[in-house]
């Protein structure tokens, strides 16, 4: 490290730390606080867009494999289209918001989504967007669950759904798919529960099997290795999903 020699060395040297030291404070003397960057999210809207557009057909991208998760910034199709500015068609059940949680959402996708977000908050989530290497779109392609719609169809039922990874410029990478279940034992109960009622579903059994198949949906993404977002804080006594496969 250079050290000063002489007088004049030493006195330019305290200067040039005077400066440093200047710079980095505020005018209260305080620390100067970094501000994070920001984006245009308009620029995110395109991204979305291009997404849309690059929706793989059957067998038109490799399978993914667990190299492909490592990276990825995660988020639901419906969120897609929300971002891309169109209107989800909330008349297909696979875009409902109970099978498609915003535990699977990034951060910055809730907070552009977030209408009360304000534009310093917006602008820093989609710089955060744009700046991901890759994106992995989780996307519900089938419920098959009749009781979940309050339909006294008496079985176990099955949802499908596929991972999509794209690259930063929305190019389609690769696409795995992957099927999930209401746990044994409660679709078991919904059943037994169904039978006793009318001809509707018991609103009180629909929320149990839809909340149980939202975890089932996490905790099927965990032991296939797929990422998930940070996640908000779980509401209070309710424990995190966990790797397990509880048939």
């Amino acid at each position: 490290m250079w050290e000063p020699s002489s007088r004049a060395d030493r006195i330019a040297w305290l200067l040039l730390v005077g400066l440093v030291g200047a710079c980095s404070k505020s005018e209260d003397g305080a620390p100067a606080v970094q501000k994070k960057p920001t984006a245009d999210p308009a620029a995110a809207q395109k991204l979305a867009e291009a997404m849309r557009k690059n929706d793989p057909m059957p067998a038109a991208a490799r399978e993914c494999t667990p190299e492909d998760y490592q990276g990825v910034m995660t988020l639901t199709y419906p969120s897609v289209v929300k971002l891309a500015g169109q209107p989800v068609a909330r008349d297909q059940h696979e875009n409902a918001d109970w099978i498609n949680p915003y535990d699977l959402d990034h951060p910055s996708v809730r907070t552009l989504l977030d209408r009360g977000a304000d534009a310093t908050a917006r602008g820093e989530a989609a710089a955060e967007l744009l700046a991901a290497p890759s994106y992995l779109v989780y996307r519900v392609d089938l419920v098959d669950v009749g009781l979940v719609f309050e339909i006294k169809d008496l079985k176990r039922g099955i949802v499908g759904a596929r991972s999509i990874k794209y690259d930063r410029n929305a190019r389609l990478v690769c696409v795995s798919t992957f099927t999930f279940k209401n746990t044994k034992k409660v679709s078991e109960w919904g059943m037994d529960e169904a039978e006793k009622g009318g001809v509707r579903v018991n609103k009180v059994v629909v929320d149990k099997l839809r909340e149980d198949l939202r975890l089932r949906y996490l905790r099927r993404l965990l032991k296939l290795g797929m990422p998930l977002p940070p996640a908000p804080p779980a509401p209070e006594g309710e424990a995190p999903p966990a790797a397990g496969d509880d048939e």
